[in-house]
């Protein structure tokens, strides 16, 4: 008969747990879960709710969400996952100190419960550290140094003084309760410790009263001082103790530490041989389990009475309640909020997690679009780089070309001016005048002295300018003395050393003067060079009473003219190129004396004053 018994029991808990596995595996209904809950909010609807804010992108609503999900696992006794959704808040709240303190001293709260010592001890340091008040800084200090210190006095001491001060707080940014239920908590255990049982169960006692709601720190310090003060032999104080639990615990919010306590007090009744009272205890835990619809604790406490009937030889009873058990599992199962809550908690977590999962990758997408926009743009700025380079070194070599093209400029007037030289050298000596030749070639050879030494420079002083046409006008003074006389006037206010001036740009319209104004003149013609400024503007006058452009046209030969039109060309192409250099604004004006009834050609050139100093001029 004893050997059925035992085998029936073992079906009866493998049936009872393949039930809780089912109804933990299938999802809850509606109204299951309205009957199932209690009036205060379920774990499985803060799971629900920590899961929205998460959800949410502002980050005090996601460490708001992380903060109820880790109440949530703490209070279930799963610290490693209460410890990682802590952390997870901390993480959001670096920038609000009293948050990020608060958030910090639960983390340490879950470390230490899973012994992870010194962890939870730098953790109370920081949450000490970040607190705006000094009852936080105070109870979180204490417990640093309760945890690094093996001295059990010296807990007991530090856990009193946190109760001291949660006694006479009026802080109303501390859950005082909570705060009150953990150190007591901690006192207990610091009693138990130095062996006075008494004090301890008065701790432990002063913790359930501060509490409710479940609290998985508080129940697994009862196991533990009931089971030492067994193991110390002080059966009569484990048994105390548990009164205490039972007498101040909740049904409803403490369900488990209840049922724990009347299972503890039905056992060691039992060890004592009071059959009586072990068996009137161990009915109360299995109807307190029932009465909550707690099918795991009702199936552990179920088996704590079928043990105690199968020693008691009370096969009838144990039969009776087995029936029982079978007939009540299915409302217990579907009344059963612990396992919806427990389901829903799941739930909540796994989609919290795949949440967590996409923002992981939404973050990696992001910072994969910010790498490729990263190198789009240094890709642009080296293109760019690349493009100001080239068009840096087209301009560069745009303006050497245009440099290039003005020394050619220049250097092609050279040539006619050799030519007629060289001519009038040939003219003397077949003169038999050596004097003359030797006298022109000496005052040529001193014009392209001074010429060569600065035909590299675009702009020259005035008064190099000066020497230079003075030389020149000698020449053609040597050649032409009986058809012209010439007249250079600086006005007095020019600092002809300090201006400069185009490099040999005056020196075609002097020529052009001489050669086609003034040496077909029957009588001896005059020309004038006259310098003069006004403001900051320079004026370069040439004016010579010869025959004037229209007669000049007419008795030119068709080389003659070609010449005159390409040097005119190569002129006006000097200015530009000038002007284009140098952003200067040199202008000429040709005007015929004869629209006036007078002889001659007037030709004005106005520039811009520049100065030696001046940057953008070549010297």
């Amino acid at each position: 008969m004893k050997r059925s018994l035992e085998v029936s029991m073992l079906l009866l808990l493998l049936l009872a747990f393949t039930g809780s596995v089912m109804a933990q595996s299938a999802p809850a209904s509606t109204e299951s879960l309205k009957k199932g809950l209690p009036k205060a909010k379920s774990m499985g609807t803060i799971a629900s709710e920590a899961e929205k804010d998460i959800s949410s992108d502002n980050n005090q609503q996601q460490a708001d969400g992380y903060i109820r999900m880790g109440d949530v696992f703490f209070t279930q006794g799963k610290y490693n996952e209460a410890e990682r959704y802590f952390e997870k808040a901390a993480v959001l709240l670096k920038n609000n100190d009293r948050e990020y303190s608060a958030a910090k001293r639960k983390v340490a709260k879950a470390q230490e419960m899973q012994a992870k010592l010194n962890l939870a001890a730098q953790n109370y340091d920081l949450a000490g550290k970040g607190s705006n008040t000094s009852l936080n800084r105070k109870l979180n200090y204490n417990d640093a140094n309760r945890l690094r210190t093996t001295n059990y006095k010296y807990q007991q001491q530090l856990s009193q003084d946190n109760v001291s001060l949660l006694q006479k707080t009026k802080d109303k940014q501390v859950d005082v309760q909570q705060e009150m239920s953990d150190a007591y908590t901690q006192l207990a255990t610091s009693q138990n410790n130095v062996e006075d049982s008494k004090a301890a169960i008065n701790s432990l006692t002063n913790a359930v009263k501060q509490q409710d709601k479940s609290n998985a720190g508080t129940e697994a310090a009862a196991e533990q001082l009931s089971r030492q003060l067994v193991q110390q032999n002080k059966v009569e104080d484990a048994i105390a103790l548990n009164k205490s639990l039972v007498k101040n615990t909740d049904a409803q919010t403490q369900s488990k530490l209840k049922v724990t306590a009347y299972t503890q007090l039905g056992t060691l009744y039992a060890q004592s041989g009071n059959q009586v009272l072990a068996e009137e205890n161990l009915r109360k835990a299995y109807d307190t389990a029932k009465s909550v619809h707690n099918t795991q604790a009702g199936k552990n406490a179920l088996k704590h009475l079928l043990e105690f009937y199968i020693q008691t030889n009370e096969s009838g009873k144990a039969q009776s309640v087995m029936l029982q058990f079978l007939d009540d599992m299915d409302e217990l199962l579907l009344k059963d909020s612990a396992l919806m809550d427990k389901k829903a908690v799941e739930l909540s977590a796994q989609k919290i997690k795949q949440l967590e999962n996409e923002k992981e990758l939404q973050k990696e997408i992001i910072v994969q679009s910010r790498r490729s926009n990263y190198l789009l743009l240094a890709i642009v700025v080296v293109i760019l780089l690349f493009l100001g380079l080239m068009l840096r070194a087209y301009y560069a070599i745009m303006r050497k070309n245009k440099q290039i093209r003005l020394q050619s400029l220049r250097r092609e007037m050279n040539p006619h001016f050799v030519f007629n030289s060289l001519n009038s050298v040939n003219q003397f000596i077949a003169e038999h005048d050596d004097r003359k030749a030797n006298a022109y070639l000496n005052a040529y050879s001193r014009l392209m002295r001074t010429v060569m030494e600065h035909s590299s420079h675009d702009f020259v002083p005035l008064s190099v300018e000066l020497d230079h046409l003075q030389k020149y006008l000698s020449l053609e003074y040597q050649r032409f003395s009986s058809q012209f006389e010439y007249h250079i006037n600086v006005a007095d206010d020019i600092e002809s050393h300090d201006i400069m001036i185009p490099n040999m740009l005056l020196q075609p319209f002097l020529e052009n003067a001489i050669w086609h104004g003034l040496r077909y003149k029957t009588d001896k013609g005059q020309l004038w060079l006259n310098i003069k400024q006004a403001g900051n503007t320079l004026y370069m006058t040439v004016t010579d009473n010869g025959i004037g452009i229209e007669q000049s046209l007419a008795l030119k030969t068709e080389n003659q003219k070609a010449y005159k039109s390409l040097g005119m060309q190569n002129t006006k192409e000097r200015i530009e190129l000038l002007n284009s250099l140098y952003k200067t604004q040199i202008n000429y004006q040709l005007k015929d004396l004869s629209s006036e009834g007078k002889n001659g050609t007037t030709v004005t050139l106005t520039l811009p004053i520049q100065r030696k100093n001046d940057e953008d001029t070549d010297h």
